[in-house]
């Protein structure tokens, strides 16, 4: 039963990832990444693309 307890009092917190050293990394690094992983025979998906953007 205290479990049950413990986890009604467990509240939601979000979590700051533009906080974090690795989004400042991809934020800076962005479209060098994105120019170097295009080629010919391989493209990162749209949807990796625009939440990576995101």
């Amino acid at each position: 039963m205290l479990a049950a307890r413990q986890l009604e009092e467990v509240v939601y917190q979000r979590r700051e990832p533009e906080c974090e050293l690795l989004f400042e990394v991809v934020a800076d690094n962005l479209e060098t990444f994105l120019a170097r992983t295009r080629t010919d025979e391989h493209e990162l998906p749209a949807s990796v693309e625009a939440e990576l953007r995101r």
